[in-house]
């Protein structure tokens, strides 16, 4: 075997030995698990908080349409301050009376209804929000949870680019190897540096997002307890998930504004009861009276025309987001089933049978029955089908939460 071949042989085991990733110097923080993850968004994501305060604001908003009207108190005085008969007071007139407005047509009732349809939609709206954010935190914590897996990699190609450039170096200076030999090293070592830093920055760039996840400005963790388990999430009815939920709520708002807008060309009573006092005569008297509108001119009937329109656009786009949801429930399905075949072809098959053909090839090598240039192949053969390994299972794990979160499931 001559030195160069013998050089090259280092190289290539060193590069084979580091795809086999060994965890890091074990970190004195433990690493932290999807759990922690989502029990922290639960507590501080901003975006929960503020919108616990919207449910509140909504339950408020019920009670104060079951309110009746507050009635009025008038005091009115007549023929005072004038001249001749009613100079002074003595002939002046004084009404003290209560009136209340009487709301006819089931104003109060449809009102309430508006108010419950728009709380349950902010129910709604509350779980589809906790969903998302739940989903988008364990789709973060798996992008962390690859790139910190990526990193490891790349950190051990560093390290064995930095042994090819120390033999190679000492292979040069012993006048065993041209010069080039060490520049060729140390091109592969820059190479390798450069993807290292790039992985980091990413891993950087991905924990500060995680962090953002539950409202904080940096990440207080270093490493993520590897890539999580896959949701396992069921069939679901379109009629059950959250999205639909939506749209349901949406069309009972809809429904009972028209409903409320109806009512409305029935003009209330103005009830009023009161006591009238003489100056002139001395005398009290009780003084009663009704008054309404006289719905002439306006009706309501552009308002009842426009809230049927809402109406009917709402339970168009019921069906819309019905149809939708089947799509998408589909694409995301169809995702899952491929990505975790590809996964179990690559785990179970392709990156065995790789780590076996470079072995072997590595073996001919030895025994002169291959170049180097076959060795690398299969080398990279091997790497390329690990990082594919690494992508499918990502991929899996993410279609699987994008099933639940559109399923309406718990992670």
């Amino acid at each position: 075997m001559t030195q160069h071949n013998y050089c090259i042989l280092i190289l290539l085991t060193a590069l084979t030995a580091s795809l086999n990733v060994v965890a890091e110097t074990p970190d004195p923080q433990p690493p932290l698990t999807l759990e922690e993850a989502l029990q922290r968004v639960i507590a501080g994501n901003p975006g929960l908080l503020a919108d616990g305060y919207n449910v509140k604001s909504a339950e408020s908003r019920v009670a104060q349409a079951a309110r009746r009207p507050n009635p009025r108190l008038s005091l009115d005085a007549e023929n005072v301050a004038g001249s001749g008969s009613t100079r002074g007071t003595d002939a002046a007139e004084f009404t003290a009376s209560i009136e209340q407005v009487l709301e006819t047509g089931g104003k109060r009732r449809y009102r309430k209804t508006v108010a419950a349809a728009e709380h349950r939609l902010a129910i709604v709206r509350s779980k589809i929000l906790k969903l998302n954010s739940l989903a988008a935190t364990a789709e973060t914590f798996t992008w962390v949870a690859t790139i910190q897996e990526r990193r490891l990699l790349r950190m051990e190609l560093v390290r064995t680019a930095e042994e090819v450039v120390r033999v190679a170096t000492a292979r040069v200076r012993a006048g065993k190897a041209p010069a080039g030999e060490e520049a060729r090293a140390q091109v592969a070592l820059a190479r390798a540096q450069i993807a290292e830093e790039a992985a980091r920055l990413e891993w950087d760039t991905a924990r500060t997002a995680l962090a953002a996840q539950w409202g904080a400005e940096s990440p207080d963790f270093i490493r993520v307890a590897g890539l999580p388990a896959p949701p396992h999430p069921q069939a679901a009815s379109i009629t059950n998930t959250p999205d639909f939920e939506e749209a349901v709520a949406q069309t009972g708002i809809r429904d009972a504004e028209s409903a409320l807008s109806q009512s409305a060309r029935f003009p209330d009573i103005t009830a009023g009861a009161g006591i009238r006092r003489l100056n002139d005569t001395e005398e009290t008297t009780f003084v009663a009276g009704l008054s309404l509108p006289l719905p002439l001119f306006d009706r309501n009937q552009d308002r009842i025309r426009e809230t049927a329109a809402l109406a009917a656009a709402a339970r168009q786009e019921q069906r819309a987001v019905t149809l939708r949801l089947s799509t998408a429930l589909a694409t995301a399905r169809n995702r899952l089933l491929a990505r975790q075949a590809a996964a179990t072809q690559l785990a179970e098959i392709a990156v065995p049978k790789a780590k076996e053909t470079l072995e072997s090839t590595r073996r001919g090598y030895e025994q002169g029955k291959f170049s180097y240039l076959e060795v690398l192949d299969a080398q990279r053969d091997h790497a390329t089908l690990r990082e594919e390994l690494l992508d499918a299972q990502a991929d899996t794990i993410k279609a699987a939460i994008e099933m639940t979160r559109l399923s309406g499931q718990g992670l």
